[in-house]
């Protein structure tokens, strides 16, 4: 998701938690309780990169971090 109207990692942050909490909610299929697991990474201009494919690649990299630790977690730089 790219949301270029995002100016600060607290901002980013908020929203990220909101976005992990609805996609973390159960959903029906069949008759069927589906849970999915949540793994985000971020990454903001310019702090984090200053091309489409640093920004990538950055949150790229905190995605696979966070997948590493816990599922549900974010990680917000490339640390």
């Amino acid at each position: 998701i790219m949301l270029p109207f995002i100016e600060s990692t607290g901002s980013a942050g908020i929203l990220a938690s909101e976005i992990s909490g609805r996609l973390s909610e159960p959903y029906f299929i069949d008759d069927h309780k589906v849970h999915i697991a949540v793994s985000l990474g971020m990454a903001i201009y310019p702090d984090d990169g200053l091309s489409l494919d640093e920004l990538v690649k950055t949150a790229d990299n905190a995605m696979y971090s966070a997948k590493g630790l816990v599922h549900n977690t974010l990680i917000t730089t490339n640390e």
